[in-house]
């Protein structure tokens, strides 16, 4: 599987993009990491849960450092609702995150 070139983008973006004084948790950060990686099986036409969970597991440890850098800043409820229901990475990273 390619890595999206923007995902450090998407997940920096997705913990700045709002006012709330809420932080983005680790596990919130790891949900937008997850989803993303979701959303690009689906498009690509992988269905096999042993994929995407290797998947999810090898782009975790590749974005360890861009996934604690998003740990504590600012990010909605709104925009995790909008993380968890994105049919696509465009909606997810131009809807939900910014």
């Amino acid at each position: 599987m390619k890595i999206p070139v923007w995902l450090s983008a998407v997940l920096f973006a997705a913990c700045v993009q709002s006012c709330t004084r809420e932080r983005a948790s680790e596990q919130q950060c790891h949900a937008i990491l997850d989803r993303i990686v979701e959303i690009e099986l689906e498009e690509m036409g992988f269905r096999d849960p042993a994929l995407a969970a290797r998947h999810k597991s090898d782009l975790n440890a590749r974005y360890e450092r861009t996934l604690r850098g998003c740990v504590g800043h600012a990010i909605s409820e709104r925009a995790m609702a909008c993380v968890a229901t994105a049919r696509t990475t465009e909606e997810l990273s131009h809807k939900c995150l910014h």
